[in-house]
């Protein structure tokens, strides 16, 4: 009689069963961590919890940064519209470029081409982080795979700048994964409390100078078991900004967002502020 694994039928579907296994048994980057287990270890804002861990996705025909965006050098900072429950909040981010300038010529292309408009964040943790960045938010019935793509590049890490409250720093896979410690081309996080412990592994490009305050809020939604909000926070829209510009001074005042009134009761100047954003 022959032993089982002589037998060519049975041994190819034990072998097919422990490729299911090896493909299938966790999530990308250990994904499967739950919420509470071991947030301030130096590795979760980029790998195992906040970091890109797929390409999938992806906005790159060969595996290479967009060169055909061109960009302003006199806008120095971005400002974010993201939509909370119905209202517009603005956020504005000051970016660094003499301490990374490949990450922020990265980001600013991503922002011009509008790569981040329609976005949703992925992950929210209270005092600790709020992330952003992947463009399989876009798509809501694929919620258990968000936080796992980019745009289908990297860049080269530029670790520098310590994570401060408000830094702004870009997620990357571990350091098993990703032994040059790139950076992710997209997903991006900002930090609500000082984070000494991520400094040095991953490269912090700027930092939050309005709106803090509203993250800081944002952070404490109702969250899924992997810290993604169950009610979907939208980047409404990114765009370029001199840091010296009127609109950067003023300060964020909550808009009811396109929608959260029945169109036959809109005026006429709310039509049109709508058009213009």
């Amino acid at each position: 009689m022959k032993k089982f694994w002589e037998t060519p039928l049975i041994l190819a579907s034990c072998l097919s069963f422990c490729l299911c296994l090896c493909q299938c048994g966790s999530l990308p980057g250990g994904k499967e961590k739950k919420k509470g287990e071991g947030w301030d270890d130096i590795e979760t804002v980029g790998d195992a919890e906040t970091g890109q861990f797929g390409s999938s996705a992806t906005n790159s025909v060969d595996g290479r940064p967009p060169t055909d965006v061109e960009v302003d050098e006199r806008l120095d900072a971005a400002m974010m519209i993201v939509n909370i429950d119905g209202e517009k909040r603005t956020m504005v981010i000051q970016l660094n470029e003499a301490a990374a300038p490949k990450t922020v010529l990265n980001f600013k292309q991503n922002v011009a081409r509008g790569f981040y408009n329609g976005l949703a964040f992925h992950r929210v943790i209270p005092n600790y982080i709020v992330q952003t960045g992947d463009p399989l938010t876009r798509d809501e019935l694929n919620r258990s795979n968000w936080g796992t793509g980019g745009p289908g590049y990297t860049i080269p890490g530029e670790p520098g700048l310590p994570h401060v409250k408000g830094a702004v720093a870009m997620a990357r896979l571990n350091d098993a994964m990703n032994p040059n410690r790139e950076s992710s081309g997209s997903q991006f996080y900002i930090c609500l409390r000082s984070l000494s412990k991520l400094d040095g592994d991953y490269t912090v490009f700027g930092n939050v100078t309005q709106g803090l305050d509203v993250l800081t809020e944002m952070s404490k939604v109702t969250t899924d078991e992997d810290d993604i909000p169950t009610k979907r926070i939208v980047v409404e829209t990114m765009k370029l900004v001199s840091s010296k510009s009127r609109f950067v001074r003023e300060k964020s005042k909550p808009q009811k967002t396109p929608g959260s009134k029945p169109e036959k009761e809109k005026g006429g100047f709310e039509k049109l502020i709508e058009r213009v954003w």
